[in-house]
């Protein structure tokens, strides 16, 4: 009997309390888990050494300021059910359970195998934890083999943590950078390093949602950057940015407003087509189309200084002097420029309007000729708009030729004795007449250029050897030229208009 009392009550110790685990000991243990406040968890409750076994029961502990007891999931024994388990004292933080084979058939399963899950929502405060632990009180713990026989266990308690939550920064320094016709790197600084952030634009005042596009990612500490991409040239946009740090921490920032860039302007640009004889002084202009809004200039002329000398330039841009021009090299026929608008308000020019005249001295023999290049070394053609947008250039050179000696402009004898009456011409008479020793060839049309380069047809009536025009009244005093097309070629005169 003494040794049936000391069977017993060793049992019963086994049953308490377990042994420290030798190898191939049957063990309880619980998976340890973090989650977020207001959520739920599983912890699973494992086995090891499940050999043959038939029943087990037990109790399980966990602190009810932490934990709050939801339910069981993941029953895996067979038979077992929610009826294998008691729940009576779940608000003191006890769970118990008791299972055993129906047929008593013993079961074996893998090591690490989850007999069960408890199901807990996290009550506690941020940073609070609780064990969950296996117990014997109040129900023992037993773990019984295929020989109806207690066998020795050991036990290992898991955790459940509740998270401090992140402290989550709102983005700031959005900004949008490199913004072209129809795209923009959008930039926000972030502190959240490894939080996942949403990108989204749209048009100017369009509601989170509906936007045109958007990106997520990963926030990096510091700055982040998007390049965003088909947009409209010429639009105003905004964009937000939301940070997510976890599941209880989001933050937003925006909307950042931004305007893509308008499409580029045309501007042609070209040179007239001038010809005199050699010794004589004449003026090619620069001329513009499309010149609106034009903040800034420069380029590079080259011709051939063996058909043409330098002689001067003739500022005629608004704020342009000789300054802006480079003269170093004209003696190889090379001459630059570089202009801009100070007031960046931007600067109009009408069609065929002149930027600046250059005045060359022919010195070639008669038939010599050069084009007069729009070249991009030393200094290239850039025009640029009030939205500091590059122009898309054409550039149409002009030409220089050199004609007979003494025969004036055209290469026909009969413009050979060409002569104006009166020059100067005085406002209160507005006419005047053009002569020409031998009369002249069929007359085409007739046009007067003032001195800012604008160019417009005048009234005029030709006979004999003579031209009859009429300076428009609205001409300012100054020089001009006089230009007539004929069927045989045609001449510049230049004329001076007195206004009082």
């Amino acid at each position: 009997m003494k040794s049936l009392l000391t069977g017993i009550f060793v049992g019963l110790l086994l049953c308490t309390r377990g042994w420290a685990m030798p190898a191939g000991q049957f063990e309880f243990f619980a998976d340890s888990l973090t989650g977020n406040q207001g959520s739920q968890v599983i912890v699973p409750i494992r086995v090891n050494h499940f050999d043959s076994i038939i029943s087990v029961q037990g109790t399980i502990a966990f602190d009810s300021a932490v934990l709050a007891f939801v339910g069981v999931q993941n029953m895996n024994l067979p038979s077992m059910t929610n009826a294998n388990f008691g729940t009576s004292y779940v608000v003191n933080g006890k769970l118990t359970f008791s299972w055993n084979e129906n047929n008593l058939t013993p079961i074996s399963i893998p090591d690490g195998s989850e007999i069960f899950g408890v199901v807990f929502q996290l009550v506690g405060s941020p940073g609070s934890e609780s064990p969950v632990a296996i117990t014997a009180i109040p129900t023992l713990i037993e773990v019984v083999n295929w020989a109806y026989t207690p066998i020795p266990f050991a036990t290992r308690s898991g955790n459940v943590r509740i998270n401090v939550p992140t402290v989550c920064e709102i983005p700031d320094s959005l900004n949008a950078t490199g913004v072209l016709q129809t795209q923009a790197h959008l930039q926000w600084h972030s502190t959240n390093p490894g939080a996942n952030y949403f990108l989204e634009w749209g048009i100017w005042g369009f509601t989170p949602g509906s936007g045109l596009g958007n990106a997520s990612g990963t926030s990096q500490q510091g700055n982040n950057t998007v390049l965003v991409s088909n947009l409209q040239a010429g639009g105003t946009f905004e964009f937000y940015v939301q940070e997510e740090c976890d599941s209880l921490n989001t933050v937003s920032a925006g909307p950042f407003g931004f305007a893509t860039l308008a499409t580029a302007a045309a501007v042609t640009i070209f040179g007239d087509s001038i010809e005199g004889p050699s010794g004589v002084m004449d003026t090619i202009y620069i001329r513009v189309l499309g010149f609106q809004d034009i903040i800034s200039a420069q380029g590079t002329l080259s011709w051939d200084a063996g058909v043409a000398t330098y002689g001067a330039v003739i500022p005629l841009l608004p704020n342009m002097s000789l300054s802006n021009f480079g003269l170093t090299a004209v003696a190889q026929g090379i001459v630059t420029f570089s202009w801009n608008d100070p007031s960046l308000i931007g600067v109009n020019l009408a069609d065929s309007a002149a930027m600046f005249g250059l005045q060359v001295l022919y010195v070639g023999a008669a038939g010599a000729a050069s084009d007069v290049d729009f070249v991009q070394s030393p200094t290239p053609w850039e025009v640029v708009d009030v939205s500091f947008n590059t122009a898309q250039l054409t550039l149409l050179q002009g030409h220089l030729l050199v004609t007979g000696s003494g025969t004036g402009i055209a290469t026909d004898p009969s413009f050979a004795e060409v002569q104006i009456y009166p020059n100067p011409v005085s406002a209160d008479r507005g006419r005047f007449t053009v002569f020409s020793g031998s009369g002249f060839p069929t007359v085409q049309h007739v046009s007067w250029m003032n001195g800012l380069g604008q160019s417009f047809p005048l009234d005029w009536i030709c006979t004999g050897n003579m031209i009859e025009c009429q300076i428009p009244s609205e001409t300012a005093s100054g020089f001009g030229f006089l230009n007539v097309e004929t069927d045989a070629g045609h001449f510049l005169r230049k004329i001076v208009f007195d206004r009082p």
